[in-house]
């Protein structure tokens, strides 16, 4: 989620937003969480040369599995994922920007609540998980992969 005001609103909004939508110069994340940045690819149905690189923030790893499955869809195609982590999930200082390997599905270690966790790796080898209970990766079992996406 993104907090914003009238304040922010671009002043070239009109200019470069379809009907309906608006262009913003700052927002603030609500949640200090992972989030996903993810390029697709749009081409033009009139120019097969003309292609644009539509680049999204996602809350969601659904989301994001959801479009790099979905391969060429019509005019779209997923072209990269990366997962921008707060320095509470990835043990540094900062925010870091990281490209996405894999997507994983595991389970909690026996005596936890069975809830689904995912595993997202990183190209580098880092995983960062969603387990509310705070889980480390090498506790979790019954690994399945989900998505591996492209180098």
């Amino acid at each position: 989620m993104f907090i914003t005001d009238q304040r922010n609103l671009s002043p070239v909004s009109a200019l470069h937003c379809d009907p309906g939508q608006k262009s913003w110069l700052l927002c603030e994340l609500a949640l200090s969480r992972p989030w996903f940045l993810v390029t697709l690819l749009q081409s033009d149905p009139d120019d097969s040369d003309c292609v644009m690189k539509r680049t999204l923030f996602a809350s969601s790893i659904e989301q994001v599995a959801a479009w790099a499955k979905q391969g060429a869809n019509g005019q779209i195609k997923f072209d990269s994922a990366l997962i921008v982590t707060p320095n509470t999930t990835n043990g540094t200082s900062t925010w870091q920007m990281e490209p996405l390997a894999s997507i994983w599905s595991a389970e909690e270690p026996e005596g936890l609540p069975g809830y689904p966790v995912d595993v997202c790796q990183t190209q580098s080898g880092a995983r960062y998980v969603t387990s509310i209970f705070g889980c480390p990766p090498e506790q979790l079992t019954n690994y399945k992969l989900r998505h591996q996406f492209s180098a």
